[in-house]
């Protein structure tokens, strides 16, 4: 007497397959373009001073002259022999590197 063969019962069904979950892939970039670069003075100090000593003078002037003086202060510090603005970690994040410390980066020079 020939028997059937077997098959195995479908009240057990087999697990799902694990779901894998990953981040969607960026969208595509433009090309890069290499501009506009301005490599001189962005701002004229004279005109910088004589708006800083006039918000000096007169802060009820404005309701924000704390905060224009400190722009005004960073704008006068702007650097005359440096045309271009870096930072440290802009600069290592395009060389996929660690950021160094600025104890470190004041060190290399």
């Amino acid at each position: 007497m020939d028997t059937p063969p077997l098959s195995s019962s479908p009240s057990s069904p087999s697990p799902p397959p694990p779901l894998l979950l990953s981040p969607s892939p960026p969208p595509p970039l433009p090309p890069q373009l290499g501009g506009p670069i301005w490599s001189d003075r962005l701002h004229t100090q004279e005109f910088v001073q004589r708006v800083l000593s006039s918000v000096k003078q007169n802060p009820s002037r404005f309701g924000t002259s704390r905060r224009i003086q400190g722009v005004l202060s960073v704008v006068s510090e702007e650097l005359e022999d440096v045309p271009l603005y870096h930072t440290v970690d802009q600069l290592s994040s395009t060389i996929h590197c660690n950021t160094p410390s600025l104890l470190q980066f004041r060190y290399c020079w």
